[in-house]
């Protein structure tokens, strides 16, 4: 038994000598191919349709927590501030004033 691109060879190669066109073996890959580009172009949307709710939600839950993080991000600074500071007021309060 011959296998199908065997069969679609011969067959081809019947049809050249008749002068008909024959269904050449690249001609399913691109038919595939022209209708896999829609497909995924379409899921693409579909999926990005439906994570768009969680996109604003996610923007909204960033916006929230801004404040905060901005405050974070403070927080070494004035710590620094605070222990260097109190260094100082130790420091001077174990000097004798001058005066």
């Amino acid at each position: 038994m011959r296998s199908a691109p065997r069969i679609l060879r011969s067959h081809a190669a019947a049809q050249l000598d008749t002068g008909k066109i024959a269904l050449r073996p690249s001609y399913p890959v691109a038919f595939r191919m022209a209708l896999a580009i829609p497909s995924f172009a379409a899921s693409l949307g579909y999926s990005h349709f439906l994570l768009q709710p969680s996109d604003e939600q996610a923007a909204a839950i960033t916006e929230d927590a801004l404040a905060s993080l901005e405050h974070l991000a403070n927080m070494p600074v004035e710590l620094a501030r605070g222990v260097g500071s109190s260094r100082t007021q130790r420091a001077r309060a174990r000097r004798p004033d001058p005066a």
